[in-house]
């Protein structure tokens, strides 16, 4: 079973995530067979900050040392 929490939408939370958002949506765009949602930040929280997050920078995959985290 996962661990999950709950934060102040009622959405749940991935406890062993590195980090995560919990918004609102404010906004619903129908783009074609997707929808785009526009949604406002209600909380974001660093959850563990023993690793590193991946990123995505000019069509490369890294890392940022896990102190950047937070």
């Amino acid at each position: 079973a996962l661990a999950l929490t709950v934060w102040e939408t009622g959405a749940p939370v991935l406890t062993g995530a590195l980090s995560a958002l919990d918004c609102r949506i404010e906004a619903e765009h129908p783009a074609g067979d997707h929808a785009i949602l526009i949604g406002r930040v209600l909380r974001a929280g660093w959850l563990r900050r023993d690793a590193a997050p991946l990123t995505y920078h000019r069509s490369r995959y890294g890392g940022a040392p896990p102190a950047l985290g937070g």
